[in-house]
C-alpha cells in the first residue's frame, strides 16, 4: 500500500513539476516574445510612430529589447531558485573538443548573402539579436527549466535522461505556436522535431561542460547568428508564393535527418554524465 502511495505522489510530482514548467516557458514564449512586442508597437503607434515589422533594422531592435527584459526577468528567477550557484563560467579548452559537432553545425547552417546593399548598423543588430536569443533561451532552458527537474531527479541516470527529454520537449512543443502566425504546419513539425534535437545537444552539452551556461549561451547565439545572415537574402515574393502552393514534405524530412548525427552524439555525450 505504502509503494502505490508513493507511486502516485511520484506521479503527482511529476506532473506538477511539467506544469510549473510549462507556465515558466508560456512566461518566455507568450508574454515575453509574443504579447511585449505588440505592447511596444501599440505605445508607439500612440505617440505617432509606427514601427514596420518588414524593416529588418526594426525587427532586430525589438528583439533586442524584448529579449533583454526576458534575460532580466530570468536572471531574478535564477537568483530566486539559488540555480546560479550550480553553474560554471570559465570556458575551458575541452569544451572546444566537445562541442567540436556543434561548431560543425555552426559552420553549415552559415546563409552566404548579398550585403551590398545592407547598412551596417542591420548587420550588427542582427548579431546582437542572435547573441540575445541564445542568451535567452539558455536561460529559460538550460538555466532555469532543466535544473528544476535536475534538482528532483539528476541523482540517477534515469532521472537525468527524464530531465533532459521533458525539457528539450517543452522547448521544442512551444514552437507549435508559430502555426498561428502564418508558416506552413509541415515545416512547424519539421521545426518542432529538431528543435527537441537540439534542445538535447544543449542540454547534454550543459551537463557535460559541468553545468557552463555561459559556453553553451555563445554556440547557441553563433548558431543563431549564421542563419540570421540568411535574412540579407533577397527573395522575390512570387517564389515565396509558388513555394507556398507546391509543398514537398521532402526537403522538411531532409532537414530533421540532417540532425540525427547530433541526436547520437548528444546521447553518447549524455552517456558519460554522472
Amino acid at each position: 500500500m505504502k509503494c502505490i502511495d508513493k507511486r502516485e505522489q511520484n506521479k503527482k510530482e511529476i506532473a506538477l513539476l511539467i506544469i510549473y514548467a510549462l507556465g515558466l516557458s508560456l512566461l518566455a514564449n507568450i508574454f515575453i516574445l509574443r504579447l511585449l512586442p505588440k505592447v511596444v508597437s501599440n505605445m508607439s503607434n500612440y505617440f505617432g510612430y509606427e514601427l514596420k515589422a518588414s524593416d529588418l533594422l526594426t525587427k532586430y531592435c525589438m528583439g533586442i529589447g524584448v529579449r533583454l527584459v526576458g534575460i532580466l526577468i530570468f536572471l531574478y528567477i535564477i537568483k530566486k531558485f539559488d540555480f546560479y550557484k550550480l553553474f560554471t563560467f570559465k570556458i575551458r579548452k575541452q569544451y572546444i573538443i566537445i562541442s567540436w559537432l556543434f561548431i560543425a553545425y555552426i559552420i553549415a547552417n552559415i546563409e552566404l548573402s548579398d550585403f551590398n546593399e545592407v547598412k551596417v548598423i542591420t548587420i550588427i543588430c542582427m548579431i546582437i539579436e542572435a547573441m540575445s536569443i541564445g542568451f535567452f533561451e539558455e536561460m529559460v532552458f538550460r538555466g532555469t527549466i532543466l535544473p528544476l527537474f535536475l534538482e528532483k531527479w539528476g541523482k540517477s541516470k534515469r532521472g537525468i535522461f527524464f530531465s533532459v527529454f521533458v525539457s528539450s520537449g517543452i522547448f521544442s512543443i512551444l514552437h507549435l505556436s508559430n502555426l498561428f502566425t502564418g508558416e506552413l504546419p509541415i515545416a512547424v513539425f519539421s521545426q518542432v522535431i529538431y528543435t527537441c534535437i537540439i534542445g538535447i545537444a544543449f542540454s547534454a552539452l550543459f551537463l557535460r561542460t559541468n553545468k557552463n551556461l555561459l559556453w553553451c549561451c555563445l554556440l547557441h547565439g553563433f548558431y543563431d547568428m549564421a542563419s540570421g545572415f540568411g535574412d540579407f537574402s533577397k527573395v522575390l515574393n512570387d517564389n515565396q508564393e509558388a513555394s507556398k502552393e507546391l509543398v514537398s514534405i521532402a526537403p522538411y524530412l531532409i532537414n530533421i535527418c540532417l540532425f540525427i548525427p547530433l541526436l547520437i552524439y548528444s546521447l553518447f555525450l549524455l552517456r558519460k554524465v554522472e
